[in-house]
């Protein structure tokens, strides 16, 4: 209980001590409500630590997750609840960022940003444009974000020759990079080239790297995947699956795996077996090996970029923000509103995130002193694109399914040679077009 009671103290210290300038304190009690997707989560996080420094504001959290319908997206669910609810602060997706902003339902953050302590300049440059409009103005800020990279095992290269990763690397080097190891060590041990669970269909995967570059696929009245450029996005992912230098390898390491081995990180991470060249994998492995370094210290590791294309070097979509720190526009307790929003994307939070936080990363850039690994590999973008994602989503549902449908056959006569690239995406963009109509 002692050792409790030290850890909350330090806590505590570490915040009032880090604060920079602070909104004079009311005695005045008063209720914020605040939406969040889970109301345990979000006092383990900020909630139980922020009513500690401000004790004389309730709050008031409502679930998202405890009030979501059947069959309701996220999205949806966080419109109807604005409504009913009327908080005065929301965490929020990018999703319903984008949505909620675009309907001027957020307060803009400027003029609060302009008399507090916190710095933008801190924060990485995609997270900080991702929230921005074309104007410059921010409705909302992230104090994580969770991040992908590509995890390599220093060993494997060193064995067998192969310069090792680095960073800023294009998928077509990455792809040329995976290629170049052996199928396997010895007859029992196959060599892995490169593992993305993205691999398992290839479609989604070559749509996934377009849609981090910006090319659309579908303008809203007409499909567009019969491109050169897409046609050489495909052609990339294909031939190095083909080879299987390119793949998702869970099911197959999972079955050579003990039932002890199914059980350990290794079974939910696949590069964890050590004979997985490279891996695109997010933040969560990174802080989950480092927390954890008996169960990876087996492995010599680094991590490098999440890889881009030529044509746009400074963008992808390697980033995702889970929980963005909204003011409604509709609040009436806007100051104290901005109280609780500076205090999880501030400095005193910032201190102690690495005890709270087990999955994602600071949106303030680490020092270079911070970590042994590249941690910098995953603060290289400055830009977030999900061009794929946001045009899927005005699609009806039955275009989706008769898309998944057709791309799944086509596909397997690529794979079986009866197909070309090109023919399949002339083929597959003839046949859903009608179903537009």
């Amino acid at each position: 209980m002692k050792k409790i009671a030290f850890g909350l103290i330090s806590l505590i210290l570490l915040l009032t001590s880090c604060q920079g300038k602070q909104t004079p304190q009311s005695n005045t009690p008063v209720t914020l409500k605040v939406l969040v997707w889970d109301k345990e989560q979000f006092y383990q996080q900020y909630g139980d630590l922020y009513q500690i420094e401000k004790k004389f504001v309730d709050l008031d959290v409502v679930s998202i997750r405890d009030q979501i319908r059947a069959k309701e997206l996220v999205t949806e669910a966080v419109d109807r609840l604005m409504k009913e609810q009327h908080p005065d602060v929301a965490l929020i997706n990018m999703d319903a960022y984008e949505g909620l902003r675009e309907h001027n339902k957020l307060t803009p953050l400027t003029s609060f940003l302009n008399n507090s302590d916190l710095d933008l300049k801190q924060i990485t440059p995609a997270v900080v444009n991702f929230l921005q409009d074309d104007t410059g103005e921010l409705y909302g800020l992230a104090p994580t974000f969770l991040g992908q990279a590509v995890y390599y095992n220093k060993a494997l290269f060193h064995q067998f020759g192969i310069p090792l990763p680095r960073d800023g690397m294009t998928w077509d080097e990455l792809f040329a990079l995976a290629q170049r190891f052996p199928k396997e060590i010895d007859k029992n041990t196959p060599v892995l080239g490169l593992y993305d669970r993205a691999f398992a269909n290839p479609m989604v995967m070559a749509l996934r790297i377009g849609g981090g570059v910006g090319y659309s696929f579908y303008n809203g009245r007409e499909f567009s995947l019969n491109t050169s450029s897409w046609n050489d996005i495909f052609q990339g992912v294909i031939d190095c699956v083909k080879t299987g230098a390119c793949g998702d390898y869970s099911a197959q390491l999972k079955a050579q795996d003990s039932k002890k081995e199914q059980q350990s990180l290794a079974a939910t991470y696949p590069f964890l077996h050590g004979n997985v060249a490279m891996a695109i994998e997010d933040s969560n492995l990174y802080t989950r090996i480092d927390k954890n370094k008996e169960q990876g210290q087996t492995i010599d590791w680094d991590v490098v970029s999440f890889p881009v294309h030529a044509d746009q070097p400074d963008r992808g979509n390697g980033m995702q923000l889970k929980e963005i720190f909204v003011i409604p526009s509709e609040s009436n307790k806007k100051e104290t509103a901005w109280e609780l929003v500076q205090f999880a994307n501030g400095k005193g939070y910032a201190k102690i995130f690495s005890r709270i936080h087990t999955s994602e990363l600071l949106s303030q850039e680490p020092s270079s002193d911070q970590s042994e690994r590249n941690l910098h590999a995953f603060y290289t973008l400055d830009y977030m694109l999900n061009t794929t994602m946001i045009q899927m989503r005005k699609l009806p549902q039955p275009v989706l399914e008769k898309f998944d449908e057709l791309s799944l056959k086509y596909l397997a006569e690529v794979f079986d040679d009866r197909l070309t690239v090109a023919e399949m995406l002339n083929q597959l963009q003839a046949n859903m077009q009608p179903m537009l109509q």
